[in-house]
């Protein structure tokens, strides 16, 4: 998995960022669910889910992050008229760059991308 990282301005910019042991946790803290429930409750926006993915994401960048936090960080993002639609954007191109989704707009990746 890549470790690559989304930029998002929310109090400041911050990395949105998944390796392995961020999505196994995801899995966990949303009840065991497997990964694609996961991705049918954030695009159903099933907020505890779209607050833990972004929990977990953002926590590599900042390890005092809690979900407390992050709720706040949500709430602010929300009260400047941002959409959440700008959140769960940030958060699926993460997942994208980290390999455990397929890219949204059919480009190939990783060594499909390379020419021959």
């Amino acid at each position: 998995m890549s470790l690559d990282y989304v930029e998002i301005d929310l109090d400041r910019p911050r990395k949105i960022r998944f390796a392995f042991r961020d999505l196994r946790d995801l899995e966990a803290r949303t009840g065991g669910l497997a990964f694609q429930d996961i991705l049918v409750r954030m695009g159903a926006l099933h907020f505890s889910t779209v607050l833990q993915a972004l929990y977990v994401g953002l926590r590599s960048e900042d390890k005092k992050m809690t979900p407390a936090r992050t709720e706040e960080l949500i709430e602010a993002h929300l009260e400047k008229g941002r959409p959440l639609s700008a959140l769960l954007n940030a958060v699926m191109e993460a997942f994208e760059l980290s390999g455990v989704v397929s890219r949204r707009d059919g480009q190939p990746e990783g060594d499909e991308a390379r020419p021959t």
